[in-house]
Order: C-alpha cells, then structure tokens, then sequence
C-alpha cells in the first residue's frame, strides 16, 4: 500500500510516522491504521468528483484510527483492556477529544529543569522508533532525556491520581459549539446519516469540500497513530499509557451513564 497520501501536506516527521508503522509486524492494529491511510488517500482523489464519499472516507478514516488504537491496547493485554469495544460508536468517537484534551493538560505542565516535551523519531537507520523526548533545562548544548519505554512514566495532579480531564475537553470543544463532549461525540457519530441517507425533507447533496476538511480528519488519524506507536512495539505494560486507558475508560462510562446517550 502506498503510504504517501497525495496533495495532502505531511511533514518529514509524520511520514517517518507513517515508515514506523509499515515496519511493525502484522497485527489487527496496524491493519487498522493502514485502512485509515487508505480512506484518507482515497478521499482525496475523489473529493472534487464525489465529496459526499469523500466526506464518508474522512469519517471512516478517523473511526479506523481509533479501532487501531484500541487494538494496540488489547493486543498488549493492558488491564482493563477487555472494556474497550472496538465497534462501539462512543468509544470510537471519543478518542480524538480524549487525546487532544490529554495533550493539552500535558502541555500546561511545568516540570523542574524541564523547558519542554515532545515527540521525535530518532534518525537511526533501522528500526526507528516514536519516543517521548524531555528538553532539559541547561546553558550548555542541548539535554535530552528519553524514557525506555516511552510512556514509563506516571503523571498525578495535586494530591490525587490521574487528572480528570473534563474541563480541558470543555475548552477544546465550546468554541465550536459544542457544550459537552457528548454532543460532540453524537455530532460525529450521525455525520455519516446525514451525507448518505434521505430525511423527511429531502435528501443529502454535498456541492462542494472544502480541501481543510481531509487536512483536519489527517491530523486526527496521525494524532491518534502516534498514541499508538507509543504502545504497540512495546511488550511492558507503561504506567503512564496505563493510566489514560483508564481514565478514557471512566470518561466513556460517564457518557454512557448520561441521560441524552440513549
């Protein structure tokens, strides 16, 4: 398959990204982020001839990407992985403002002799990996520290445990309208109905896609194939990768539980 996706803008290190993920051995996952690439590729040659499929080629990408994530998870045996449902349209659409609201938190934390984290591919020529790379504060030449695995590390907020990630997702989502995460994970979930099946008032026509709108469902699948990258090569259990299992989980079931789900 080609992992090049056509007039779509990647950076030298999302297609590293991408060289990491051809590497990997065979597994339900990587399958899974190859299909995503796929949708994304296709999308592209026929959005100006079809939107409306390339619209649904967006939104399968994304979903494919977070079934990938997942199966990164289960085929590690994390605790509590058995909980995660592939299929299952909350799930599936609450992975991109999970992350996006994880990463946010991340990147207000201050850390004592740290100027800054994130993520890089070493240029080594066989088997490079995506690793989590602290800057470290210095007047000297330039420090970096690397953990082995990547995510063995714990983060805790005040006293407590893993932080609670609510009010980073609020912020994320209000300015587009959205006054909850479950509105947001609905939202999604019915775009599909709403480019490919008829209503009471007639049926869907997408004239035009605006060329932004594979930019961004891009940047989710990569977003999310880096999560995964940092889980599946890795045969430890991460604290760290651990903890946001978890804490996805308790979001999920939050949104389960509210009334507006069923």
């Amino acid at each position: 398959m080609n992992t090049v996706l056509p007039n779509l803008s990647l950076s030298v290190d999302d297609q590293r990204v991408l060289d990491i993920l051809e590497r990997e051995p065979s597994s339900r996952a990587k399958h899974c982020f190859r299909s995503a690439v796929d949708h994304l590729r296709r999308g592209q040659l026929i959005q100006e001839i079809d939107p409306a499929m390339a619209v649904f080629r967006g939104v399968t990408a994304e979903e494919e990407a977070a079934s990938g994530l997942r199966h990164a998870y289960i085929s590690r045996n994390y605790p509590n992985s058995e909980l995660l449902k592939p299929r299952d349209h909350i799930q599936k659409h609450a992975v991109t403002p999970f992350l996006r609201s994880l990463l946010h938190h991340l990147s207000e934390i201050r850390l004592n002799g740290v100027r800054g984290v994130r993520l890089a591919v070493p240029k080594e020529p066989i088997k490079a990996r995506l690793v989590v790379a602290f800057l470290l504060e210095g007047s000297g030449e330039p420090q970096t520290a690397i953990p082995e695995p990547p995510l063995n590390l714990s983060v805790r907020e005040g006293e407590g445990g893993f932080p609670d990630l609510s009010r980073n997702m609020r912020e994320l989502l209000e300015p587009n309208g959205y006054s909850n995460a479950l509105k947001f994970i609905q939202a999604e979930a019915n775009l599909r109905n709403r480019i490919l099946y008829a209503a009471q008032d007639g049926y869907p026509q997408v004239e035009e896609l605006q060329p932004e709108y594979l930019h961004e469902r891009q940047r989710r699948v990569l977003m999310i194939l880096k999560a995964a990258l940092l889980v599946l090569p890795y045969e430890e259990i991460q604290p760290f990768a651990t903890e946001a299992l978890n804490s996805f989980l308790r979001l999920v079931k939050r949104l389960n539980e509210s009334p507006a789900s069923t």
